[in-house]
């Protein structure tokens, strides 16, 4: 018999329904074990879940890697609760705005896989195939052959180059 360890496979969490679920298991865990937590467990789930609400769902990994520093840090003092919400500006900003330690401009973590990384790549547009200079196919290029025209904080994202854009403007 082992004791202090688990042998259950842990399931990344990486949307809101998600975090709902595991975060809903984990609170009727501590509920049972510290029933005088109720009310910092409740008013967490909401302050999470208003976070969520108050982002884009494509910045719904940046709420959850907040919610998991406010835990790590609860979890290594004794000094904090969950419910200490002015304890974790700091973690907030650093997540949240722009120069934060924590934050991207895709809501991505920092330290993604390769494969994560590929596949985000993937979605960013080929800027030799904009030139007319990619020697790749679609398929096997690691960017996407998509137009890398930006307008309004967006790629075009249609299926001709950039140049396209160019010419329509001397028109």
């Amino acid at each position: 018999m082992r004791y202090g360890t688990s042998e259950a496979v842990s399931k990344r969490i990486t949307t809101q329904s998600a975090w709902i679920v595991a975060w809903t298991r984990a609170a009727r865990a501590l509920r049972f074990a510290f029933p005088h937590r109720k009310a910092e467990l409740d008013a967490y789930q909401e302050y999470i879940c208003c976070q969520f609400g108050t982002n884009e769902e494509n910045c719904h990994t940046r709420v959850i890697r907040f919610d998991k520093a406010i835990r790590n840090r609860v979890a290594s003092s004794r000094r904090y609760e969950l419910s200490d919400f002015a304890a974790f500006h700091d973690i907030f900003h650093a997540h949240f705005n722009s120069g934060g330690k924590h934050f991207n401009e895709e809501g991505v973590p920092t330290s993604t896989t390769s494969k994560e990384k590929a596949a985000l790549a993937k979605r960013e547009p080929c800027n030799k195939w904009n030139n007319n200079e990619c020697t790749r196919s679609a398929s096997s290029c690691r960017y996407a052959h998509i137009c890398s025209f930006k307008q309004d904080g967006r790629f075009c994202g249609r299926r001709h180059i950039k140049e396209k854009h160019v010419d329509e403007r001397k028109a």
